[in-house]
């Protein structure tokens, strides 16, 4: 025990994560198991209503997990490691020598304060990996709709403490669907958004994706920001805004309809006062955005949509900011999303598919010529104008590889999307984003992704180990493109190397299209959303169209505008919009 029940730092800790008052029942250093067996060093810390898994410095909570949270606990009657089972978010693996006394507090705890049972499990296995599932696992699980047993980190079998049960995304052949993330769950809020068209999505995550920050280990993310015992927020390491200041305000736009909402915000649709093009906003809260550690995505995709022009990438109008809020405004995309229209549609004829894989082949060309891997291609984030093009959205996954043979590690992405070398936690570069568009052709003309399975660990090995299954519909050219393009080795994959979107383009796939007037949008698209007028939502989600009009008031977080904001230069007005406006 380490005595800190008076320690000032743990108590600036508790009051700045919990809901009132606690008193430490037990204390101690301990080692944490990540995901990938590297053992870390932390303090636990075991309260009258929660745990806390706390920094040796006791500088920076990394975790609070409420008590009533905590179901079940395992324990190796071989050695020293144990489980803490989290279902609702995701579990934690320790190794000490003191294993059972924690056990024995947690339990005493949970049952002084009525806060339900804790199931105890012994096994003989000396290492409890296969039993322990970690964020990643657990928030791809959810993605998938599958409800993840108590103790079930990997696929089923003898050693799972219990069996799970399933939630289909979709059989073959009907339409495309996507799993939800159960409600009051910490780690399925970060990462849930449900709403109209990707904008909505990026207002806090799709539902589907797996953040850079998710990954559940302190030490590998990249420059995630952490919660102080001040109760604050330690200062990133970031690159800066653009510094081009604008007048443009809120009150310079009439908000029109509500078209998505996320866990960061929402996104509404408005009118510039005195001009008649509708255009989308997103709102985030600054609070949000820093405590679901976001800056850094932010920060990325704000200066994606600033930096890029492209016929088939959404590009940003204005972006401003209020001492709580975050504006960014874009063209309003009046077909919605392309999976909105897969799903109606069950799957698209060939050459549907073609004609958009096309221009988000040629969207995704601009931007690995910009040195930025998307890395977040999916239905939901494509959007569709009056005229049935797309435009790519949501660039906060987004990485700029500025430095040449520069590669990335981060797990992230979209389960059924990731390539090989992301699922086998393989340093990856721009082919991952080839991989996933084709994923993307094989569905739009399918109607599910290729490996898809509803156990997330069996699609994971298909994905690694399986060849790609074609019904009878696939034509010899469709069959020979994506065979290519979703080679398990990236050094062989359609799109590696120098070539990147121009051996796509030569394919014999693509041999009917014009690709100069394609990127004109002067070729007519085989599939026209329908559309019935300026402002029309037809397309997107009525449980967020019928919200009430209003930009809810955020009280003041201390995230000022002034000095030391982490939000400094954020205000942006292109500069077609300028004109326009003037």
């Amino acid at each position: 025990m380490l005595g800190l029940q008076d320690s000032l730092p743990v108590q600036n800790i508790i009051d700045a994560e919990g809901s009132g008052p606690e008193d430490v029942l037990y204390s101690s250093h301990i080692d944490k198991i990540n995901r990938k067996g590297k053992t870390q060093k932390r303090v636990l810390l075991v309260t009258n209503r929660a745990m806390y898994n706390i920094m040796p410095s006791l500088s920076v909570c990394k975790r609070r997990i409420p008590l009533q949270l905590v179901t079940a606990v395992t324990l190796s009657s071989v050695s020293n490691q144990f489980i803490l089972h989290v279902p609702s978010e995701y579990d934690y693996h320790y190794s000490d020598a003191a294993k059972e006394a924690i056990m024995e507090t947690v339990r005493d705890a949970k049952f002084a304060a009525a806060l339900g049972d804790l199931e105890v499990r012994h096994v003989s296995d000396a290492s409890l990996d296969a039993l322990c599932t970690t964020r990643v696992q657990a928030r791809a699980a959810r993605a998938a709709g599958v409800a993840r047993p108590v103790g079930g980190g990997g696929e089923g079998g003898a050693r799972a403490l219990s069996s799970s049960s399933v939630g289909k995304r979709g059989e073959r052949g009907e339409p495309a669907t996507r799993g939800g993330a159960s409600e009051g769950s910490a780690a399925a809020g970060a990462a849930a958004a449900s709403g109209a068209g990707a904008s909505a999505a990026a207002a806090g995550g799709d539902l589907r994706t797996i953040r850079e920050e998710d990954e559940d280990e302190d030490e590998d993310g990249d420059g995630a920001v952490k919660r102080a015992a001040s109760g604050g927020s330690a200062e990133p390491v970031t690159e800066g805004w653009s510094k081009r200041e604008t007048s443009v305000r809120l009150s310079d736009f009439d908000l029109l309809r509500v078209i998505g909402r996320g866990s960061f915000g929402k996104v509404m649709l408005v009118r510039r006062k005195g001009q008649s093009e509708v255009l989308a906003m997103k709102i985030l809260s600054k609070a949000m955005v820093v405590k679901r550690n976001q800056l850094e995505h932010t920060r990325a995709e704000r200066a994606i949509l600033e930096s890029i022009d492209h016929p088939f990438l959404v590009r940003l109008r204005y972006a401003f900011q209020t001492p709580t809020k975050l504006y960014m405004v874009m063209p309003f995309l009046r077909g919605g999303e392309l999976f909105f229209h897969l799903r109606k549609a069950k799957r698209f004829t060939e050459a549907q598919a073609r004609f958009f894989a096309a221009e988000i082949a040629l969207g995704i060309g601009h931007l690995h010529s910009k040195g930025i891997v998307y890395r977040d291609l999916k239905p939901e984030n494509i959007l569709l104008d009056d005229h049935g093009h797309v435009s790519l959205t949501d660039f906060g996954l987004a990485k700029a590889l500025t430095k040449p043979g520069e590669k990335t590690e981060t797990f992230c992405g979209t389960p059924e999307y990731l390539a090989p070398e992301v699922i086998c936690d393989e340093a990856h570069d721009k082919e991952v984003d080839w991989w996933a568009l084709g994923i993307l052709t094989y569905e739009m003309m399918h109607g599910l992704p290729p490996f898809f399975s509803s156990n997330v660990q069996d699609m994971y090995d298909k994905i690694e180990s399986s060849p790609v299954p074609f019904p009878d519909h696939f034509s010899g050219n469709a069959m020979d493109f994506i065979n290519k393009i979703l080679a398990k080795d990236p050094r062989r994959r359609l799109g590696s190397g120098d070539a990147d979107v121009e051996s796509i383009k030569a394919h014999p796939f693509f041999e009917s299209l014009d690709w100069a007037k394609l990127e004109a949008k002067e070729l007519p698209s085989p599939f026209k959303p329908i559309v019935r007028g300026a402002a029309d939502t037809s397309n997107f989600d009525k449980e967020f169209t019928s919200e009430p009009v209003v930009d809810s008031v955020v009280p003041d977080t201390g995230l000022s505008m002034g000095a030391g904001n982490k939000f400094e230069g954020f205000t942006f007005v292109d500069s077609g919009a300028m004109a326009t406006s003037h």
